[in-house]
């Protein structure tokens, strides 16, 4: 599914809804892929862009 979603980032019909199903895994994998979205002109978008790096953040400080 993460990766299925990644792809979608670059779909613009679609790309907002694989941010936000981004946001719910938070996968780390994903966080450079989610960076170009934390200034999108639909404040949706960009507060689920920042949320999901802010928690893909999150985890790698919890693991180190």
């Amino acid at each position: 599914a993460v990766r299925t979603l990644i792809e979608l980032l670059d779909d613009p019909q679609v790309y907002g809804h694989a941010v936000k199903g981004l946001a719910r895994l938070q996968p780390p994998e994903a966080r450079s892929a989610l960076e170009r979205f934390v200034d999108d002109e639909r404040g949706w978008v960009k507060l689920a862009a920042r949320r999901a790096i802010a928690g893909i953040d999150r985890k790698a400080a919890k693991a180190t």
